[in-house]
């Protein structure tokens, strides 16, 4: 299943050498992720866009992690199996249209207890790629994203003390098949 161009793969790969700070936003939901661990037995957690894999590196002491991130070549092997725990930070926004339901499918995939999804709204101000576009390539409103996301998961909103009104914050669970 194809989830990212090769041309726009190796857009990222550049932007990861060329921009030491992009990569980084996850850490931010540490805080979140451990209660939401603790909360709910979580053992193993795929770090799925994992960028510069800050996030991952905070957690590591307490679960099993994998990182995924296409831009980055030692990471860029997809995993195989499912994990307790898929955290997608940052990330969506970042797929080509054209492969954004492929990239849900195989999230739903890799999700065996739950989810945690941030998915951004609008444009980075900080960061274009080296050809001049913009890192947010997959800028859309909340109903577009809610449709999106409803094929797949079931999912609750998170709103509060680190959210903001610029991004989507989501627990999710993958719909039952009926």
């Amino acid at each position: 299943m194809i989830t990212i161009s090769k041309h726009y793969k190796a857009l990222c790969t550049q932007h990861h050498i060329n921009r030491h700070d992009w990569g980084r936003s996850g850490i931010k939901w540490f805080g979140l992720v451990s209660i939401l661990c603790e909360g709910n037995e979580i053992k193993t957690i795929l770090d799925y866009g994992c960028g510069k894999a800050v996030l991952s590196a905070a957690l590591t002491k307490k679960y099993k992690i994998t990182k995924y991130e296409p831009a980055i070549p030692k990471l860029e092997k997809k995993p195989d199996g499912k994990f307790d725990m898929v955290l997608c930070t940052d990330v969506l926004e970042h797929v080509e249209e054209i492969y954004i339901d492929n990239i849900l499918k195989e999230l739903q995939q890799y999700i065996k207890v739950m989810g945690f999804f941030t998915i951004c709204l609008g444009h980075a101000k900080k960061h274009l790629l080296p050809d001049g576009s913009p890192v947010h390539i997959l800028v859309k409103p909340k109903v577009w994203w809610r449709e999106k996301l409803d094929k797949y998961f079931t999912y609750t909103e998170i709103y509060g003390r680190g959210c903001n009104e610029r991004e989507m914050v989501l627990l999710i669970e993958v719909k039952d098949e009926k």
